[in-house]
């Protein structure tokens, strides 16, 4: 992995807010000349002295290839490695970054979207949306849905928990995506189809089959 050089003069102590930046690069022969010109000009010190001293000890640790940046004085050279995306180290030491370059770029929702194997088969769901006397709420159900199946459904049980009596109004809305013989995703693949809806509208012709409307008076069991 590729080194990144930073040079700066900076005061006595290396203060950070002294920092001022003089070159960046990846050549470290480059940073010994930009070192080199510094001290020679007399703004760096090197190995506890000043001018005309500094430079010939300078001199002196390049020719043995024993230069220590420690050695400077209003001088500060900061070493960072170059992490690339495609190298598996640069991942490992920044894991979070891959998991966002994959969103940014859209790899991740397009290695999610291949799970649902569209190629060769269609998925069909519905959109519930739910309006009561209380409230709103929308989730996705898998295959067609009907009362039976939407009083049976887990979102709608959870959002009806603690209701005694209301007027329920269901709009449903549902859709074939893919090709190839109808199936009804599992609980993954819903997962998937909600939280990449919009990629899936990109990526494959998402037809609307079938809309309803729903409306029932809802009470619930009373336990005796």
């Amino acid at each position: 992995m590729t080194n990144i050089y930073i040079l700066s003069a900076c005061d006595a102590w290396a203060g950070t807010d002294s920092m001022r930046t003089l070159g960046v690069t990846t050549d470290e022969t480059m940073l010994y000349a930009m070192l080199a010109a510094k001290i020679k000009a007399g703004d760096m010190e090197y190995g506890g002295f000043g001018d005309e001293k500094a430079w010939l000890c300078f001199q002196e640790d390049f020719k043995k290839e024993e230069v220590n940046f420690n050695k400077l004085k209003y001088g500060f050279v900061q070493t960072y490695e170059d992490m690339q995306i495609t190298e598996p180290v640069s991942l490992a030491q920044f894991p979070e970054a891959g998991a966002a370059y994959e969103e940014i770029t859209g790899e991740k929702a397009k290695l999610e979207l291949e799970k649902l194997e569209l190629d060769r088969r269609s998925l069909i769901y519905s959109e519930v949306e739910i309006r009561t006397d209380f409230g709103y709420t929308c989730f996705l159900m898998a295959g067609f849905c009907d009362r039976d199946r939407l009083e049976a459904d887990e979102n709608f049980q959870a959002f009806m928990e603690g209701t005694t009596d209301s007027e329920v109004n269901a709009s449903v809305y549902s859709y074939s995506v893919g090709t190839g013989e109808s199936v009804s995703p599992n609980e993954d693949e819903l997962a998937i189809i909600k939280q990449y809806a919009d990629e899936l509208g990109e990526e494959y012709d998402v037809d609307s089959i079938q809309r309803d409307f729903i409306s029932f008076y809802y009470e619930a069991e009373q336990e005796y």
